[in-house]
């Protein structure tokens, strides 16, 4: 098998959203194994595959919840195997809750902290 180019930012968040944000899934759509994904990631992305795929889940949440889908249902699109689990990888990186978010009492910035708002 001949392994797939990928040459832009663009094209390797579509193939993580592809491979559900699972590392194995995406080596096995650009016909690599695992750790030819984890050289190309550390050279082309300056981290290893999963935290790259844990900050692009983290990123479409903020733009799923934007659009006002319930949290549940972000969580389960995005593979996260609880809403729990969802929760506080999403408050551990923004700071804040993702009901919070979603109901616009909180805004994130672009370095990910949150500025909460009064109702």
């Amino acid at each position: 098998m001949a392994r797939k180019d990928v040459q832009t930012l663009e094209q390797w968040a579509e193939l993580a959203k592809q491979a559900k944000y699972d590392p194995v899934a995406v080596a096995r759509l650009l016909n690599v194994g695992p750790r030819q994904l984890r050289r190309y990631t550390r050279k082309i992305l300056n981290t290893t595959p999963q935290r790259w795929l844990d900050e692009q889940r983290l990123t479409q949440a903020t733009a799923m919840l934007k659009s006002q889908e319930l949290v549940k249902t972000v969580a389960f699109d995005l593979g996260f195997k609880t809403v729990a689990h969802f929760s506080n990888r999403f408050k551990a990186r923004y700071g804040v809750c993702p009901k919070e978010y979603r109901e616009g009492r909180a805004i994130i910035s672009t370095v990910g902290e949150a500025a909460n708002l009064k109702p």
